[in-house]
């Protein structure tokens, strides 16, 4: 497991390295690629469909519907926090607003649509799987030469995974280079990096320990980081600026 989480690590302190241009444009090549392999996906998958899987709606109240809302928003979507640190390279002359927010509709269409999808192919059985997508994609079979397709998944999440560690690892840099008053983030991005990667061989005992992390704890932990703090340093900068503009007698 270590070996490819070298490999990914160490691509993605290259592409760190080169600068967030290097990234943004990887991005914008792969994504045409990730989004026809979801669309196709999405039409071989059609004959495992059932649609009585998504009875009875609303079985148990608004509830479970609130509790699953919540954690979405903190994962992926509170995550977007990290653009922050991003959003000064835009060039264009579009409001980073509409940028920002037509990726969201984007990922959220795209979430709404591969998790309908996995519910129909599973049924009851979503929950007993890790990775629902992979399990969901494993049933599809075209006649006798197109089966196990689930590599398509796992390559698009692969990219998705590259795209999306480089940010965090440039986020990540280019705070500490702030904290400690550097003159350039490339100077710690090597070790940054590694230490994200040994980090990632550490963090969980098990995949048991990570799901625990991830659908029990993560939700609650990453909030103060994702929402509370963010926005108290934004009210702070706002009364700054404010500040900053009103004329001394």
């Amino acid at each position: 497991m270590f070996v490819p989480m070298l490999c990914l690590g160490l691509v993605c302190i290259a592409a760190v390295r080169l600068g967030v241009e290097v990234m943004a444009r990887t991005s914008a090549f792969f994504l045409p690629v990730v989004l026809l392999i979801l669309a196709a996906v999405q039409v071989l998958a059609i004959p495992i469909l059932h649609f009585n899987y998504l009875k009875p709606i609303l079985s148990h109240g608004f509830f479970p519907v609130l509790k699953g809302g919540f954690s979405i928003f903190s994962f992926p979507f509170a995550e977007t926090v990290l653009f922050i640190g991003v959003f000064f390279s835009l060039k264009t002359k579009k409001s980073p607003y509409k940028v920002y927010f037509s990726g969201l509709f984007l990922a959220g269409t795209i979430i709404v649509f591969v998790s309908i999808r996995n519910i129909l192919a599973l049924g009851e059985l979503l929950g007993k799987f890790y990775f629902p997508s992979h399990a969901a994609v494993s049933r599809i079979s075209v006649g006798d030469f197109l089966q196990r397709i689930e590599v398509t998944v796992a390559f698009g999440f692969a990219i998705c995974a590259f795209i999306k560690t480089s940010v965090c690892l440039l986020v990540s840099c280019k705070g500490i280079a702030r904290l400690f008053n550097l003159d350039d983030y490339t100077t710690v991005t090597i070790q940054t990096g590694l230490l994200m990667i040994y980090f990632s061989q550490i963090v969980y005992d098990n995949i048991m320990d990570m799901k625990n992390w991830a659908f029990t704890v993560y939700q609650y932990y990453a909030f103060a980081f994702q929402v509370v703090f963010p926005v108290i340093i934004w009210i702070f900068a706002e009364v700054k600026k404010k500040k900053m503009h009103i004329p001394s007698a």
